[in-house]
């Protein structure tokens, strides 16, 4: 798994070891923060083998560069067997 940062607009992407299903996703799973700031998420969107995250919104939350999937609803799941991501903390966002 890898989680990478894009400046401008801003986003996230996190790449996953298997391909996952896409779909919209719950926005309310994910939680960006990066430069000290927590980041909106808004959409989550998972296509082949990874979710863009697009954000705005940004306010004050000093810290390390991370992010965390945190479901329910268990919306990222793979393709072949449909089998749900597990949530994950504190990821690092390079």
């Amino acid at each position: 798994m890898a989680a990478i940062w894009e400046p401008l607009p801003a986003k996230a992407i996190v790449y996953f070891t298997v391909p996952i299903k896409s779909a919209d996703l719950s926005v309310g799973n994910w939680f960006v923060r990066h430069g000290g700031m927590e980041w909106a998420v808004t959409p989550a969107i998972a296509s082949a083998g990874h979710v863009r995250l697009t954000l705005g919104g940004p306010m004050a939350n000093p810290g390390a560069d991370v992010v965390s999937f945190s479901p329910p609803p268990f919306d990222v799941v793979s393709i072949g067997g449909l089998v749900p991501a597990p949530a994950f903390a504190d990821f690092p966002l390079t």
